[in-house]
């Protein structure tokens, strides 16, 4: 008589299942380490304001120019990595969309609170919010009009003789983020981070539903 088949439990549906969750739960937290990564090294290398003796709203010093962006591009290859970590899991139906929400909590807001990182557009926009509000046209005038500064400094030097490519809500929003915020460079570009998560957030509430309506998982959409 054979004995009874003995059933594998490291091989089981749920033991399976519950190695995919520690998986996912890995991912998250590598992708928050390279965000928190990008953040603080994002202060010595990034794209903060100029002159140089413009720190943003916190600093973190010490290790030299080289370890920064030696910290900077692994933790850059950490968020990378999480992200097509994530994006695998979600092919196997385990990123919810709720668990999406924690994600662009986890990872946006350290880039949230860091500093301008590979681009100083954001100076741009900010100079042609700032032409709008003083009454000039930003799309016959450059930032250059607006004279000596830190924000013309901060302008990449390729956009300050260079009017204003975008349409005119782009530059409405741009100049109320400016009116908002008032002269300082650092409540400008918080203000017009926060005018692009209302974007952002857009897309995390309809973009579920427009999935779901044409039988494709929200999760993986997202």
């Amino acid at each position: 008589m054979e004995a009874p088949a003995t059933v594998n439990r490291a091989t089981t549906p749920d033991t399976e299942v519950r190695s995919r969750r520690e998986w996912m739960h890995a991912w998250i937290g590598l992708g928050t380490l390279g965000s928190i990564g990008i953040a603080v090294f994002g202060t010595s290398i990034g794209a903060i304001p100029r002159p140089g003796s413009y720190h943003f709203w916190f600093h973190v010093t010490g290790g030299g120019y080289t370890p920064a962006h030696v910290g900077f591009y692994f933790a850059v290859a950490f968020l990378v990595a999480a992200w097509v970590g994530v994006g695998l899991e979600a092919r196997r139906k385990l990123l919810s969309v709720t668990r999406c929400w924690v994600i662009l909590g986890l990872w946006g807001l350290p880039l949230f609170l860091g500093p301008p990182v590979f681009s100083r557009d954001i100076y741009s926009y900010v100079a042609q919010g700032l032409l709008a509000h003083h009454g000039l046209n930003p799309y016959h005038v450059a930032p250059s009009a607006l004279g000596p500064g830190p924000l013309l400094d901060s302008i990449s030097r390729v956009w300050r003789d260079t009017a204003s490519p975008y349409g005119p809500f782009f530059v409405t929003v741009s100049r109320a983020g400016v009116t908002v915020s008032g002269g300082s460079l650092i409540a400008q570009i918080f203000v017009f981070r926060a005018a692009e998560l209302i974007g952002v957030a857009g897309i995390m509430v309809f973009l579920p539903r427009l999935a779901r309506r044409l039988g494709t998982d929200a999760g993986l959409a997202l």
